[in-house]
């Protein structure tokens, strides 16, 4: 009996253990989605369905207008 009730102890802590990090993890996902509604807003367009695939979007895009003012200076120093 007694080893049952240790079981069942671990079994209870186990359960709130995951449900701390179910919560953490909610609120990371919830903060990214609102980082990324705000950086739509500011940038002019809609909301994205993914913030995944709206980062890797706007990564692009970051990397294409530093690559054009790299270029921009290069010719400018011409």
């Amino acid at each position: 009996r007694s080893s049952d009730l240790d079981a069942l102890d671990d079994a209870l802590r186990d359960l709130a253990a995951a449900r701390a990090r179910r919560q953490t993890a909610r609120q990371a996902v919830t903060a990214i989605v609102d980082d990324a509604r705000r950086l739509a807003a500011a940038l002019g367009e809609p909301a994205p369905d993914d913030p995944r695939l709206f980062a890797e979007r706007v990564s692009a895009r970051l990397e294409a207008a530093e690559r054009g003012a790299q270029e921009r200076a290069l010719a400018a120093q011409a």
